[in-house]
């Protein structure tokens, strides 16, 4: 009974540490795409501004 538990409790822990990890993975990855979007906007800015 115990030896369930724990199994399933370490399948669970696995479970949510890979999602955990998927998640932060997607994250990363639509921040850095929003950040290739809007820097160019930024630094066109900048530099109509330097001018």
């Amino acid at each position: 009974m115990v030896l369930t538990v724990m199994a399933t409790s370490r399948q669970i822990g696995l479970c949510w540490t890979s999602f955990m990890g998927l998640a932060l993975v997607f994250s990363a990855m639509t921040s850095y795409c929003g950040w290739v979007n809007v820097l160019p906007i930024l630094t066109q800015k900048w530099r109509h501004r330097k001018r």
